[in-house]
């Protein structure tokens, strides 16, 4: 198992964070994930919906805030997501369509990134 650890940072207060995280289904099979601290470490409530099943390759995440009136800033662990390794090799992982909205239900610009693996 590999488990990938998604951050987030923003200076604005962020009520939502939903992403695409994108990998090599060949490699790698979508095992489980976990909200992270990030949007609830105040402890609001949040929603935390995952699809992995459906599309092999993409992990559907959602996360918000159930109180959009107020966001959260600073920076924290968005989410954890694990796979089970299939075959070894390199392999990467990315940040696919990802957005973020504000408090004030602005758009936030998100800047994903990418890892390369090294699996056993």
């Amino acid at each position: 198992m590999v488990t990938v650890v998604v951050l987030a940072a923003s200076a604005a207060r962020v009520v939502d964070a939903p992403l695409h995280l994108l990998y090599d289904p060949a490699r790698l099979r979508f095992a489980d994930a976990f909200e992270g601290d990030y949007l609830n470490r105040d402890g609001s409530g949040t929603v935390f919906l995952v699809n992995g099943v459906s599309r092999p390759g993409d992990v559907v995440i959602g996360i918000g805030r159930v109180n959009r009136s107020r966001g959260v800033g600073g920076s924290g662990t968005l989410c954890r997501v694990r796979f089970q390794v299939l075959a070894p090799g390199v392999t990467r992982i990315s940040i696919g369509n990802a957005m973020a909205w504000g408090d004030d239900g602005a758009l936030i610009a998100v800047s994903g990134g990418s890892v390369d693996l090294s699996v056993p």
